[in-house]
């Protein structure tokens, strides 16, 4: 009996793996998608994907499913987003100048380090993602979520649009333009100076959150001083009122006599017009002022005749005349004349 060997021989054709990593130039095969510029995954599920250091620019990566991925160092300049699911991705230090966002969801995403610039996160979930470091710049984030994220340290400038939430202890500047941290989870945080935006940030130090609380310590030892202050300040307003009414009273007992004095120089500003007992004395030369006798209401008249040979020698010729006229009531006027 012939034995016959059959020989089998097993060929073993190895399997062509769809994962591929991205190579130094940022492009690759990865889950069976080619990855590069201006690349077209629409849709796209990229989930866990290891897209480390990917140059995804221009890409169109819309309602792509990117959940947990790593996108660090990657370049996604002008690339398309909008829609994509981003939860849970790692986009350390990925730059995303142009990028559209819009509807994108990067809840409990890593962002730090990352450039947001010119981009648009309209609608944009970014929950509780860490935004360490990160540069907003003139970028539109109308409607965009930033609820819980950790924005230690981030620079903004020149936003459009306003968030729906921010993080407890930020704002938007007066004018809009910039995210302002300010609150206490912000302890640790420097004062960020930088001119490229043309803001200083205020990310308050521990030491000014320090003296915050020495002021308002000093601020509750001040109040009982106030309180009493408060009193005195009471007690003093009504005497201040007790003496403006005491002024009042002054003011128009001033008034009154005032209108005395002033009617008072009326009269002797009058009676300054008036001609004096002098004036009248020497209203002319040898003028004679008459006055009544103190016993009755009689003037009498005398006359001297004198004689002189030289004209300053004065002799009186012997005889003197007199007359008695009474005085009556009322206004008399008598003239003297000397007959021929």
């Amino acid at each position: 009996m012939k034995t016959i060997l059959l020989a089998v021989l097993l060929f073993v054709i190895p399997q062509i793996s769809t994962f591929a990593q991205i190579g130094d130039d940022g492009t690759g095969i990865v889950n069976g998608y080619n990855i590069g510029p201006n690349a077209i995954l629409i849709g796209a599920d990229l989930n866990g994907a290891d897209l480390k250091g990917a140059n995804l620019t221009r890409a169109n990566l819309t309602d792509a499913i990117l959940e947990g991925a790593d996108l660090s160092n990657s370049a996604l300049l002008g690339t398309e987003l909008g829609g994509a699911n981003i939860q849970n991705a790692n986009l350390q230090e990925a730059n995303l100048g142009r990028a559209n966002l819009s509807g994108a969801d990067l809840s409990n995403s890593n962002l730090k380090n990352s450039k947001i610039e010119q981009s648009l996160l309209v609608n944009t979930t970014l929950k509780n993602t860490n935004l360490t470091n990160a540069l907003i710049f003139n970028s539109n984030l109308s409607g965009a979520d930033f609820t819980g994220s950790n924005m230690y340290k981030v620079l903004s400038g020149y936003i459009v649009g306003r968030p729906s939430a921010l993080p407890e202890g930020w704002i938007l500047s007066i004018d809009g333009s910039f995210l302002v941290g300010f609150g206490a989870n912000l302890r640790a945080a420097e004062l960020t100076n930088t001119r490229y935006l043309g803001s200083v940030l205020t990310a308050l130090t521990e030491k000014a959150f320090e003296k915050i609380s020495t002021l308002e310590s000093n601020a509750s030892e001040l109040i009982p001083k106030t309180e009493s202050n408060a009193e005195r300040s009471a007690a003093n307003a009504l005497m201040i009122d007790a003496l403006k009414t005491q002024i009042d009273n002054m003011s128009a007992k001033l008034e009154t006599l005032v209108a005395s004095v002033a009617e008072k120089d009326d009269k002797i500003a009058e009676l300054k017009k008036r001609p004096t007992l002098e004036q009248i004395r020497d209203a002319r030369a040898g003028s004679i002022v008459l006055t009544v006798e103190p016993d009755g209401q009689n003037i009498t008249l005398g006359l001297t005749i004198e004689q002189s040979d030289n004209l300053v020698e004065w002799t009186s010729l012997d005889g003197e005349m007199t007359r008695t006229i009474p005085i009556p009531d009322g206004k008399k006027f008598y003239r003297f004349a000397l007959d021929k």
